[in-house]
């Protein structure tokens, strides 16, 4: 597969490790359950996780969820693997993709919610604003995006440590989140966008709505970065 890609935990190494790091950095079961109060889910959607990563949030998706078609699309073989033994192991179906945020191989207007949960933070500007495109692409018309990622920092001690971290995931990859660019990102390529909730640990939750054509221009002289 073409492409290069940061792996979990930036490094390739560390990838087994993945969902005991994660729950230890507090990024595991209580950040999920706060994407998924985010994301207002109504059982039987068609739901897409970008960047799913070894499949922990679409498995929480599909126990509390169970007749919506979950679907996860991640670069990274290794986690793919890890995902579905997941998966398999829990007797809980779904259809786990290799490929990129910024090229999704699905059909226009195919879902009813994407989500992506710290995963933008890892790419260059260039593929943010590809992505951005392609999740408005394949989201049905009034169908919804949430992003959770970090944010513009809004203390001292937060900026220094996503700054610190940027060491790890590259500056030019984490320049626009910390610059706070990602909600002006969204509203660029069509969506309607709300900060939901109260951050978390420097994350914040960006809601995009897509709207129809006719509302998007009524709307869009109104839209304002946040």
């Amino acid at each position: 597969m073409r492409g290069k890609f940061t792996p979990a935990l930036a490094f390739k190494s560390l990838t087994p490790l993945y969902d005991r790091i994660t729950e230890l950095l507090g990024f595991g079961s209580p950040f999920r359950r706060k994407v998924l109060a985010m994301a207002d889910i109504e059982d039987g959607e068609r739901i897409l996780d970008v960047g799913c990563g070894t499949g922990s949030l679409l498995l929480d998706v599909k126990r509390r969820y169970s007749k919506s078609e979950v679907v996860g699309i991640d670069p990274d073989q290794d986690v793919l693997t890890m995902a579905r033994a997941k998966f398999e192991g829990s007797g809980i179906h779904a259809k786990l993709v290799q490929g990129f945020a910024q090229a999704l191989p699905f059909p226009p207007c195919f879902f009813d919610l994407v989500m992506s949960t710290l995963i933008f933070h890892h790419l260059r500007t260039e593929n943010k604003k590809q992505a951005i495109k392609e999740i408005y692409r394949v989201l049905r018309e009034g169908g919804r995006f949430i992003l959770a990622d970090f944010g513009k920092p809004e203390t001292l001690t937060m900026a220094v440590l996503l700054n610190l971290g940027s060491l790890f995931d590259g500056r030019a990859n984490t320049k626009a989140n910390l610059e706070g660019r990602l909600p002006a990102f969204l509203q660029e390529g069509g969506f309607q966008v709300t900060e939901v909730g109260s951050r978390y640990r420097g994350v914040q939750f960006l809601l995009g709505r897509k709207l129809s054509n006719s509302s998007h221009m009524r709307s869009a002289s109104s839209l304002r970065p946040i």
